[in-house]
């Protein structure tokens, strides 16, 4: 994956065909980018998973602490029907951002 052991094999192979070079080029060179996209995947998507994670958290305590203000509130109707129209406007851009996430995730 270093490309440490490399001269040990590829010495003595080119010397009897000065050729080979060819082949072995481009496969370290395509080898290497596989292992680094793999790597960099990995460490990409365990970075979304811990986000992800946050932010559901995050939602979580706000709209506990959300229900807990609205109990002991005695709101109009008017602000109630304000209120409502905010919380689903809220809700559709929840919806979309997780959309959004997902179609980034495949």
């Amino acid at each position: 994956m270093l490309c440490d052991e490399w001269s040990s094999i590829t010495r003595p192979i080119l010397e009897k065909m000065p050729y080979s070079w060819l082949f072995f080029i481009p496969f370290i060179v395509i080898m290497t980018f596989s292992m680094l996209n793999l790597f960099f995947g990995l460490i990409v998507n365990a970075m979304q998973r811990a986000a992800d994670k946050e932010n559901e958290e995050f939602l979580s305590k706000k709209r506990k602490k959300k229900a807990n203000q609205n109990e002991g509130l005695d709101l109009s109707q008017d602000n109630a029907d304000r209120m409502a129209a905010l919380e689903a406007k809220v809700d559709r851009l929840l919806v979309g951002i997780e959309s959004l996430t997902k179609r980034s995730d495949t």
